[in-house]
Formats: structure tokens, sequence, C-alpha cells
């Protein structure tokens, strides 16, 4: 029945990883970069986010759908929602950290003055990127309840996301938990795919 749409949410997905990583590449590229060049990226890097949260938000959204309409698996429902709502306001912050880059000269900043700029952005990442952590490892520990292999994909998600979201509770690994996280991605994607084939082949029978 929605089998069109697993594998549409399979490529939203993929699109979200390569997004992320185009994004990244970005940022790293801006900060080397002077002020001047880097002003314009920035509404590259704007469309860039807008796209890329909105590929996440229907993958996942889908893949929920997915585990209800294949397995009637609800354990996962509240914390894709809170996970929905940290990566949007993680996604705003990085949003503005870009803009902020773009028009704030860090190099003719006092100690003082950098200390006092940065602690707000410091307080302001760990409220984030911990809380998500915790809620991506609970997320990850509920995948295993799913009455179903997935194909053997079940157990390489879960634990991809519950490693990745453990590094990125550490804060300063955060960046190595992204990497691994979008593997956990990869393998939501890849899931999604056998779902909508595997609809396909249960119509047919």
């Amino acid at each position: 029945m929605h089998a069109a749409q697993y594998e549409k949410a399979g490529w939203a997905t993929i699109i979200s990883v390569i997004l992320t990583a185009v994004f990244t590449g970005l940022r790293v590229f801006a900060n080397l970069a002077g002020m001047q060049e880097s002003m314009f990226l920035l509404p590259l890097l704007l469309l860039l986010a807008i796209a890329q949260v909105w590929c996440t938000i229907y993958g996942i959204l889908w893949f929920k759908r997915m585990l209800h309409d294949l397995f009637d698996f609800h354990d996962v429902d509240v914390l894709i929602t809170a996970i929905i709502v940290m990566f949007v306001a993680a996604s705003v912050f990085g949003i503005v950290m870009a803009g902020v880059q773009t028009v704030v000269d860090f190099d003719h900043l006092s100690k003082k003055e950098a200390i006092s700029f940065m602690l707000p952005i410091l307080a302001i990442l760990f409220m984030l990127v911990i809380p998500a952590g915790v809620l991506s490892i609970m997320f990850g520990v509920r995948l295993l309840r799913i009455p179903d292999e997935l194909n053997g994909y079940k157990k390489v998600m879960a634990y991809t996301t519950i490693v990745g979201a453990s590094l990125m509770c550490t804060v300063i690994l955060a960046p190595l938990g992204g990497l691994v996280i979008m593997v956990a991605d990869i393998f939501q994607a890849l899931i999604l795919f056998q779902a909508g084939k595997q609809e396909i082949e249960l119509e047919f029978v």
C-alpha cells in the first residue's frame, strides 16, 4: 500500500546524508576562508540546511509509519517525535552559527571578548547535543525490540545509532558520532527500500 512512499523515504534519507556531508564540508571551507568569502556561502548553507532537515524528517517519519504498518510497532513513536524536535533545534543553532561566523571577526576579538562570546554558545551546544544523544541511545536500544530482523539490518542500525549517539554525548567526539549516525541513516534507508519491496511482494501473493 505504501511501497512507493517507503522508497521515496529511503531516497530522502540518502539525500539527507549527502547534504549533511556537503553542508559540513562547506562549513569547514567557510571557516578557513575569510569573512568576505564565507558570506557568499551563507545563502547556499541555508538552502542546504533546510533541504537536509526536510529530508531527514520525511525519512524518519516514514520509517515510523513502516514500523506501524508492517509490525504494529509503536515503542519508538515518542522518541522519534522528541528526536525531531531536538534535531530541528540543533539545525537552527547550526544555521545561526554559520551566520555568526560570517559576520564576527574572531581574530580581532580580545581573549576576554572571545571567552564571553563562546561560553553561551558552548552552553547551548551542551544543552542540545547531550539530550539528543541520550534520546538517540534510547531509540537505538528500542529498535532491538522490533519483532523482525529487517533483512539483517535491525541490529547494525541499532548498534551504530547507539555508538554514534554515545560519542555525541561526549561533545568532544560529537563530529565522529555524527559520522557514525550517518552510517545508521544509510541502514535506515536500506530498511525502507527493503520494506517497499516486501510490500510489493505481499501484494502480488
